[in-house]
């Protein structure tokens, strides 16, 4: 996709000049998760990147030759001179000894089928006519035979040249291992064998040739690893070793070689991590290791090299970058593309505002991307395609930078496209495979589509998040596509139920009014911009599941610790059932049918506090696993001041919170009336013994908390009075002889095991005792036990006892026989009367003096239950088999179910 650079450059090059492997780049395309289809697309833009390192590679280079011809008549004789004597000393090989080394060379590799080789002729003294040799002060300091042909392996005689200061064998069909003989040429400068067939390991003479400032041994089959003597060329400034099958790890005494400027040793299979002895390179400008086995770190050293310009590091298996703060770079191309990176990028890598390429793309770089971004004024290239990179495109150029290339496909990209429809710079965009809509660009893409030599734009990522929506039949769903409403009104649209179209389901939304078992399925919808024609982009939202319940019947009722209510205190509700599983959306609606309160998904407990008196309704929606939902209300009076419960001095205080839910956690706050706090009390049995010290009024406030850490708060007032027996209680009188009836309501509760059940309660009764005018017991005690069904929690109590004829007084005792700490007795309603008389009771509300119940002669109540505007509404009876109801009425004006 980026494969106009060259033309635009007006110079195209070869896949062999650029050293471009094309079998080995796809091969390491394929083992970074590059598919087929794609291949051909990043070859391109791989064959790209090397194009732009060898003319980086080549604009650096020192022109050797050139220099050497300068040198030519000075430095050879000043070396020639200073070194006369060591050369003597040494008896080095005389001409007629070179001209022997440069036969055997002519005969090891196939002189007769050499492209030119004019002069090569043992009988030909004159070296100076021998095609590619050339000679200084009658000595041969160069050979320059590349392109020509030969074959054949270098031979060992190659050592008995040491006057060369250049060998280039480049371009041929050289095979063999580098003879170690050549570690003698130790006045040798360049050594150029690239782009031949020779193989074997690199030997550790070479770390001999002190002197050598160029070596170029890329494109060939070496192997093995690369020997640490190489450390010892320091005055190295290129080490050209790439496309060969080098492996290993890389010596940290590459670090030595102090005069290196470019290393290269990209398609090898070098592993381990990257030395950072690397970073003493203070006068390296190009790193290139692309296409190696490499991993780790990338050490921070390396992007603190000051004249470093080129660090290319692609095609390995990196996995991280250096803390940002760390980064102080100078580059100007940046390629670390198929590796394993992940993080974020570092916003420190484009502090220069002369970087003009960068390649980022297949690593795992996640979140957006760094604002620095916009520093870089210089850009060329940039590609950060095939990510986890997400936000918007905001850090892309103005319309004035010379960007020619951006390519921010395969990411997570969203929102408004920048608007570079000016820029006549740029010709390739590419941001196709994020999360785009037709909206994002929908007004620059005519220009896009008309001015850019390369636009890619489709696929995008399905619009929405997907979802399972579970309803019970009848209700009505709404689905919808573009649920962010980024959307352009000229977008159409096709629905979908499980692959098959929906006739007429044109619309962003599709209804389903009174939802039925058959409409469950998978939908979908397609969008499509046809004005402009944006094909073949279509947008496809995630599916949505709906499943469509044939609902059970959820039952259960809302209750309160306290049916008294009052402002400015919370009013505490709790969801009773024996349905498990549930999801809870409580509301708190006034009158007028206002929503006070509508908290967030919670618990079976709910909690509010009401500002003004007045009629309220207390709702609930209830959920269950399979999705199937109930409604509950409750209708209350809130009033202006409760009145505080009143509780008598000196005697111990029970104080219990009544739920089903369990693993609670409380806290027990009591306050006198200048919010002194008088005691605090964590505990997790939902119950509490006090002592009330002085008489007057106390708050009690108890904080709830459940094990997801959600808390309620409630609130009590209590007025403790002193209680003192009455002195003569005479007002109350049975006949003697006659025959009576005791009867009551008795409740047991252990707090221990607030979950505990029982068809019925052992350890209450009412007690009934008679004592003459003596104080002395008349006979024995009646004890009567609770019997019957156990209702709402009470359990009734029922008896017949005779009024001795000698009786002088009375006494009732209702009794707990547990020893157990924490078993509480209740009692209610207790009434004594004669078997042949009747007996009811009447409960009025304090506020409104509405008939809340009616206590028959059996002590069974009926209730009565109204609406906010008073009318009567439900009436319930109690019996020994439960509460049932035997009357109701609703009215209303009819109404649509729009749920």
């Amino acid at each position: 996709m980026f494969n106009s650079l060259t033309a635009v450059t007006g110079q195209v090059l070869s896949d062999e000049t650029i050293g471009f492997n094309v079998d080995r780049v796809k091969s390491s395309l394929k083992e970074h998760g590059v598919a087929n289809e794609d291949l051909d697309r990043e070859i391109a833009k791989e064959r790209e990147v090397f194009t732009i390192l060898y003319k980086e590679m080549k604009k650096n280079e020192i022109d050797t030759l050139t220099l050497q011809a300068v040198k030519k008549d000075n430095t050879i004789a000043v070396n020639n001179k200073t070194n006369r004597m060591a050369v003597m000393a040494a008896e080095t090989p005389t001409i007629e000894t070179q001209r022997a080394a440069l036969i055997a060379l002519y005969n090891s590799t196939n002189g007769p089928n050499w492209r030119s080789k004019t002069g090569w002729d043992v009988n030909n003294p004159d070296l100076s006519k021998w095609y590619g040799v050339y000679l200084s002060n009658n000595q041969v300091y160069r050979i320059d035979l590349g392109g020509n042909n030969l074959s054949g392996s270098i031979p060992p005689e190659i050592k008995n040249l040491p006057y060369l200061k250049e060998l280039r064998l480049d371009s041929n069909n050289l095979t063999g291992e580098i003879p170690k003989e050549i570690g003698e040429l130790k006045q040798l400068q360049v050594l150029q064998i690239l782009t031949n067939k020779l193989s074997g390991p690199i030997p550790p003479e070479i770390g001999n040739l002190t002197n050598l400032e160029y070596m170029y041994m890329s494109q060939n089959q070496l192997s093995g690893s690369i020997p640490p003597e190489i450390g010892n060329l320091k005055s190295l400034k290129t080490l050209s070793l790439g496309d060969n099958l080098l492996s290993g790890s890389i010596p940290p005494q590459i670090g030595n070689m102090e005069s290196l400027i470019d290393i290269g040793l990209t398609l090898n299979q070098l592993s381990g991590t990257l030395p950072v002895e690397m970073g003493n390179l203070k006068l390296l400008t190009g790193l290139v290791i692309q296409m190696n086995n490499l991993s780790g770190s990338i050490p921070v050293e390396i992007f603190n090299m000051k004249k470093l310009t080129t660090l290319a590091l692609n095609n390995n298996n990196f996995t991280s970058l250096p803390n940002d703060s760390n980064l102080s770079t100078n580059l100007i191309y940046l390629y670390l593309a198929y590796n394993k990176i992940s993080g974020n990028i570092p916003g420190n890598l484009f502090q220069s505002n002369t970087l003009r390429g960068v390649d980022l793309s297949y690593n795992l770089f996640d979140g957006t991307l760094p604002i620095e971004i916009k520093n870089c004024t210089s850009f060329y290239l940039f590609k950060i395609n095939n990510n986890q990179l997400s936000g918007n495109l905001d850090f892309l150029p103005s319309q004035q930078n010379p960007w020619y290339g951006i390519d921010v496909s395969s990411n997570k990209f969203s929102g408004k496209v920048p608007n570079l429809t000016t820029s006549s710079s740029l010709k390739v965009l590419l941001i196709g495979a994020n999360n785009f809509y037709f909206n994002d660009f929908v007004n620059e893409f005519s220009s896009y589509k008309a001015t850019k030599t390369a636009f890619s734009f489709s696929p995008q990522a399905k619009t929405d998040t997907p979802k399972t929506i579970t309803v019970g039949q009848g209700k009505n769903i709404v689905l919808s596509m573009f649920e962010n409403g980024n959307f352009h009104p000229e977008d159409t649209y096709q629905w979908f139920k499980d692959g098959v179209e929906i006739a007429a389901a044109n619309s962003r939304t599709y209804v389903l009014n009174n939802a039925t078992l058959s409409d469950a399925g998978t939908y979908t919808c397609k969008a499509y911009h046809l004005i402009p024609d944006m094909s073949p982009l279509v947008l496809e939202r995630e599916p949505l599941i709906l499943n469509v319940l044939n609902c059970d019947l959820l039952t259960g009722k809302i209750t309160s610790p306290s049916e008294e209510f009052c402002i400015s205190q919370q009013s505490a509700f709790t969801f009773e059932t024996t349905a498990a599983n549930l999801t809870y959306k409580w509301s708190a609606i006034a009158s007028t049918g206002l929503a006070l309160d509508i908290p967030p998904d919670s618990n079976a407990n709910y909690a509010y506090t009401f500002a003004n008196p007045g009629s309220y309704i207390i709702k609930l929606e209830v959920t269950d696993a399979a999705g199937c939902t109930a409604n509950f209300s409750k209708s209350i009076e809130v009033v202006a001041a409760c009145v505080p419960e009143n509780v008598c001095i000196s005697q111990p205080v029970n104080m219990s919170f009544e739920t089903q839910s369990v693993n609670l956690n409380y806290k027990w706050i009591i306050k006198d009336t200048s919010n002194n706090i008088i005691e605090e009390v964590s505990n997790t049995t939902g119950t509490h013994y006090f002592l009330f010290p002085t008489l007057g009024l106390y708050h009690l406030d108890l904080v709830v908390t459940s094990e997801d850490g959600c808390s309620n708060n409630f609130t009590k007032d209590i007025y403790v009075i002193d209680c003192k027996p009455c002195d003569y209680c005479a007002s109350f009188n049975l006949v003697k002889n006659e025959k009576y009836l005791v009867s009551g309501w008795v409740k047991e509760v252990d707090y221990n095991l607030p979950n505990l059940q029982v068809k019925n309660y052992s350890k209450s009764s009412i007690s009934i005792s008679f004592t003459d005018i003596s104080g002395t017991d008349i006979g024995v005690p009646f004890n009567f036990h609770p019997s019957g069904e156990i209702i709402d929690g009470w359990q009734r109590i029922i008896g017949e006892f005779i009024v001795p004829n000698n009786v002088d007084d009375m006494k009732l005792d209702l009794v707990n026989e547990s020893t157990t700490n924490g078993k509480m007795v209740y009692f209610d309603d207790i009434r004594i009367l004669p078997t042949k008389g009747n007996m009811k009771s009447f409960v009025y509300d304090q506020q409104t003096q509405r008939l809340m119940a009616e206590l028959d002669e059996n002590n069974y109540a009926t209730f009565y239950e109204y609406d906010l505007e008073g009318g009567l509404v439900r009436v319930k009876k109690e019996t020994e088999k439960g509460v049932f109801t035997i009357q109701e009425t609703r009215s209303g004006n009819s109404k649509n179910d729009t749920e």
